[in-house]
């Protein structure tokens, strides 16, 4: 047996070991695949904000949630996340997951009623995770 170490590998070179991954993951969950939804704002069919999330079982995660800087503490946020709200209940989701490294995000989600449930400080240099999650 050879163990080889590769930098900068290739889609093929990593693809096996996502596959393995992934088989392995879903033969825990009855292959019960996750869905995957993304939530446009558009102004003159422009994105100017949006997300990314995903719903499995009774969780929806949250990966990524995103409004462009002039459109910024105008309400767009908020609407958006009532969307991703609606779609999780819609989807019989009893939670909202997220992590985040930014600070200026943390505020954002505790005033909308999401709780810090873990911190690890210093995950990379300078920035903290926060792990955060809603009932809802």
């Amino acid at each position: 047996m050879n163990l080889i170490t590769i930098e900068n590998p290739k889609e093929d070179e990593t693809k096996p070991i996502i596959n393995g991954i992934i088989e392995y993951g879903l033969s825990q969950v009855q292959n019960k695949l996750p869905r995957s939804w993304a939530f446009h704002a558009k102004d003159e069919n422009i994105i100017v904000g949006g997300a990314i999330g995903r719903d499995h079982f009774s969780q929806f995660y949250l990966d990524h949630i995103w409004v462009r800087e002039e459109f910024r503490s105008k309400g767009l946020g908020s609407h958006i996340h009532e969307q991703i709200l609606d779609c999780a209940s819609s989807c019989g989701c009893r939670r909202i997951q997220l992590n985040t490294l930014n600070k200026r995000a943390v505020d954002f989600y505790t005033k909308l009623g999401y709780s810090t449930l873990a911190i690890i400080e210093e995950y990379v240099d300078g920035f903290d995770l926060y792990y955060m999650a809603k009932e809802i």
